[in-house]
Order: structure tokens, then C-alpha cells, then sequence
């Protein structure tokens, strides 16, 4: 079976920016707008050659090597390709649609001053947002983002999606374990696509941004639907098998500790981080969503955070709808399952009844 990623871009669209400012995470005050017209700008690791425009674009990655099927797509259509990697030695296919909605620069600033870097799909001035939240180490422009926000459009239902705080684009320093930092970078999102005159129909968060999106569930309980793709419910598992127990030990005795990601990069975890993930109790959490649907969504092959953690959810959730996709790991690797988690979401989202 081949693995296909579903990265759907938009291509040659006009981008403008604004900024949101707030002095502080609970003060009422009004966001400050800023508008601007720039170019899109795409940064990328990967090495990218162009065939005769009748042949379309080849990709090469990794031992990736692909030919896309689209014969008008610039390079710089290409958004933010720079951390797709390969989990084992297998290929994998990039296709590429463009979007009718026109893609703007989202920056908003949370409430320690740092820039958060999104992007605004808009389906029109008066439609629904849906957010989404990246998940561990990643960025807003990953696979399950750019298959969901093309098929939203479609239907009339503008996104956002954004990267926190000292991850992808955006400013500040990478935290391991304050899930709660995330909540509030999501909070300023929330409020900057509200200050707009917007609804915000639906908040998704795949992983860790499952936990951070159930999280503000639960502390702000003001959205209608939470999408939880493949959020962990016991926090606390996982440590050891991450740091194994001599990393652990030289993490309390140091108070920090880098760790490799990939060949080359390593980030930096506190021991101070790690007691806030430790500390962080998502059965009380979860416990105390009133108001907001809750839909989870975990495939039976998940290898990072087991399927159980699902059923988990759904025992103590009160408003909740729980799915589970037969043969899906954590990523949605395989074509057939991206697929299928884009359509469940699509059937909560946008219901055609």
C-alpha cells in the first residue's frame, strides 16, 4: 500500500496581513487591526525541479520522487512543504488543487507579545471559521489542514489555521508540557476571527492539538463543535517511552534536556514543562464541557497514542460522538484514510441536514 498525502494548495492568490494585540490574556480591550498587501511567500527544505509545463512538477524528497498532475501550479504555489518527512523508507504522492477562496496572511498576537503565524481561507465576508490546531513539533500547514480546508470552502466555510507559539512560523519558544499556553494562543485566534465579525463554527486539533482543543472546551465552553482527532487522554503516559528513564533523571537533576528530532534539529525540554504536562488532568477536563459538541476521531492502527484513549473520551464526555477509522495510524498516512477522516469531519462541520 502506498501512503499518499493530500496537500491541496491554493495558487497565485493576493495575501494581505493584520495583527491582533492585546495587553494582556484577560483584559476586554479592542484588537488593534492592521491591514497590508504582500506576496506569498513559501519557504521550503525540500529540493523542487520544474519539467516542461505540459509535464507538471517534480517533487523529490527524501527518496521521495513524485510527479504531480498539475500542469499550472507554480512553485510558490508549494506552502510550507518543509516538514512533511517520511516516518519509514516508503514513497508517497503530493497532489496538489487549487482553491476559488483567496488565502490571506492571519497573524495574531497573543498575550505575550509573540506573533502567531496563520492563514485565512475565506469563503466569503459573512461565513463561518472553522480553526485548526496543529499537533507535537508540527505546523498549521500539515497534511490533515490542507485536505480539510479546500473541501470547506467548497461548502461555503472559510478556516484559519495557525501555528502556536514557538512552532512553524510563528514567535516564542517551544514548550513541551503547558498545554494551557496553547489554549490561550488559541483564545487570541478565536477572538481575532470574532473581531472580524465572524462566527467560529468548529475548533479541530489533531494530537496534542486534540488536548489543547478539548482544553479550552473546557475552560471557555463558548464554540459549538470540538473536533478531537487522535488527542491523548492520560498525559502522563508515554514520558518514559519519549525520554526513557536516564533522560528523565538528567532532566530533574539539570532542569532541562535536548532531545533529536529527525537527523539534524534537536528542542529543548525543562524539567519545570514537563511537570505541567505531568500535572495536566484531561478526565477532569473533559468532565466539565456543558455546552460544546465534542467529536473524536482515532484510527484503530494509531502508534503513538493507542486507540483506547478514544473509548477513554467517550466513558466520560457528556455531549459526544466517538469514530473510529479501521486501519488508520496516527497520521492518516494512507490515502484511503485521510480521506475518510476528512469526510467525518466534513459530515459534523458542514451537515447536510
Amino acid at each position: 500500500m502506498v501512503p499518499t498525502a493530500l496537500l491541496n494548495t491554493a495558487c497565485g492568490v493576493k495575501t494581505s496581513s493584520f495583527a491582533v494585540r492585546k495587553s494582556h490574556p484577560h483584559t476586554r480591550t479592542s484588537p488593534r487591526v492592521q491591514a497590508s498587501t504582500t506576496s506569498c511567500e513559501v519557504t521550503t527544505a525540500y529540493k523542487v525541479t520544474q519539467s516542461p509545463p505540459k509535464q507538471g512538477i517534480r517533487l523529490q524528497v527524501s527518496g521521495w520522487r513524485q510527479s504531480s498532475p498539475c500542469t499550472r501550479l507554480s512553485i510558490d504555489s508549494w506552502l510550507s512543504l518543509r516538514r512533511l518527512r517520511p516516518q519509514r523508507s516508503q514513497s508517497a504522492t503530493v497532489v496538489a488543487m487549487s482553491s476559488k477562496a483567496p488565502e490571506s496572511e492571519f497573524t495574531v498576537v497573543n498575550g505575550r507579545n509573540e506573533k502567531l503565524a496563520g492563514l485565512l481561507v475565506d469563503a466569503g465576508d459573512d461565513t463561518d471559521v472553522v480553526i485548526m490546531c496543529h499537533g507535537f513539533m508540527s505546523h498549521k500547514n500539515n497534511t490533515r489542514n490542507m485536505a480539510l480546508y479546500p473541501k470547506l470552502a467548497e461548502r461555503g466555510v472559510s478556516s484559519v489555521r495557525f501555528d502556536f507559539a514557538g512552532n512553524g512560523s510563528s514567535e516564542g519558544e517551544f514548550d513541551f508540557g503547558d498545554y494551557h499556553r496553547e489554549v490561550e494562543d488559541l483564545r487570541y485566534v478565536v477572538e481575532a476571527v470574532r473581531a472580524k465579525g465572524r462566527k467560529v463554527r468548529a475548533i479541530m486539533g489533531h494530537s496534542k492539538g486534540g488536548n489543547t482543543v478539548l482544553l479550552y472546551a473546557s475552560k471557555y465552553d463558548d464554540v459549538p463543535l470540538v473536533c478531537n482527532v487522535c488527542g491523548r487522554f492520560d498525559v502522563q503516559s508515554g514520558v518514559e517511552e519519549r525520554f526513557g528513564p536516564e533522560g528523565l533523571e538528567r532532566m530533574k537533576r539539570e532542569g532541562r534536556i535536548e532531545q533529536p528530532l529527525g537527523d539534524t534539529k534537536t528542542y529543548t525540554v525543562t524539567y519545570e514543562s514537563l511537570q505541567k504536562r505531568l500535572n495536566t488532568d484531561m478526565k477532569a477536563a473533559v468532565k466539565g464541557i456543558n455546552n460544546t459538541r465534542i467529536v473524536t476521531i482515532h484510527g484503530t492502527e494509531d502508534e503513538i497514542i493507542p486507540v483506547e484513549d478514544a473509548h477513554e473520551y467517550n466513558k466520560v464526555i457528556k455531549n459526544h460522538t466517538m469514530i473510529i477509522v479501521n486501519g488508520a495510524d496516527h497520521r492518516f498516512h494512507a490515502e484511503e484514510h485521510c480521506r475518510e477522516l476528512i469526510q467525518h469531519l466534513l459530515d459534523h462541520i458542514c451537515p447536510t441536514t
